[in-house]
């Protein structure tokens, strides 16, 4: 009994181990989402500028 409690315990520490790695992983995908979005305003910026001269 006690090999099956000491696996289901590890099986969980192992799942909240992974739920902290995505929860990081969020947010550099919100960093990155960001960094993109301003990234392709300012090509838009450059291109409309380059257009209009």
């Amino acid at each position: 009994m006690t090999e099956n409690t000491s696996r289901e315990d590890s099986a969980w520490i192992e799942i909240d181990r992974i739920k902290n790695q995505l929860s990081e992983v969020e947010g550099e995908v919100r960093w990155l989402k960001w960094l993109l979005v301003a990234t392709l305003g300012f090509l838009i910026l450059l291109i409309w500028r380059h257009a209009s001269t």
